[in-house]
């Protein structure tokens, strides 16, 4: 990966982190934590959803990473996502086009609060971004790594930071829809007329 490569990733994940911290900025803790519906997931639970999956890959691109360093596995060019991640980052991308059931690992614990989600996803997004530093030079297209979702779905390490990056634009997409839709909900309950 090329160092323009890394710090353009890098700035995809810091665009992610400064829309995390303009959504406490435009709605208030309960906008942020209370779910539009019941069984929806409110905002707070999309950052938490995206903490838990970058907690999930951390530790296996850490270990990748490795692995390419000590293998000399090593190249001066771009490093390219494979088919399986090119797809699989367009699929996440918002608007949302389909529907997915996180898996049980992936599912928010109920009640989470905006102010405990955020600080714990920005701190996430830190290693991540450490991550996307770390892969400077690295030849990523050269070694698959396993979904945390599915064993049976592997793509290179340049395909994860993609399909991550896109993960994460579209949840917050979903986010700042479940804020407005609660804000929403509160106007119309104000302006209903009294019986």
């Amino acid at each position: 990966m090329t160092r323009e490569q890394a710090d353009e990733l890098a700035g995809q994940l810091a665009a992610v982190s400064d829309r995390a911290c303009k959504l406490e900025q435009e709605f208030s803790q309960r906008e942020l934590s209370e779910a539009p519906s019941p069984g929806a997931w409110s905002a707070a639970d999309n950052l938490m959803h995206l903490t838990l999956a970058s907690q999930a890959l951390i530790p296996r691109m850490t270990k990748t990473l490795g692995k390419l360093a000590e293998a000399g596995q090593r190249s001066e060019g771009r490093s390219k996502p494979d088919w399986v991640g090119r797809f699989y980052a367009w699929a996440l991308e918002p608007p949302v086009r389909f529907k997915a059931r996180a898996p049980r690992p992936f599912v928010p614990p109920a009640g989470t609060l905006a102010d405990a989600a955020l600080p714990v996803f920005l701190a996430a997004q830190e290693r991540l971004r450490a991550l996307v530093d770390q892969s400077v030079g690295l030849d990523l297209a050269g070694r698959r790594v396993p979904s945390p979702v599915s064993r049976f779905v592997r793509y290179n390490v340049c395909s994860v930071f993609h399909v991550l990056a896109a993960h994460q634009r579209r949840h917050l997409w979903q986010a700042r829809r479940a804020a407005l839709a609660v804000r929403e909900s509160a106007g119309a309950e104000r302006e209903a007329p009294r019986p």
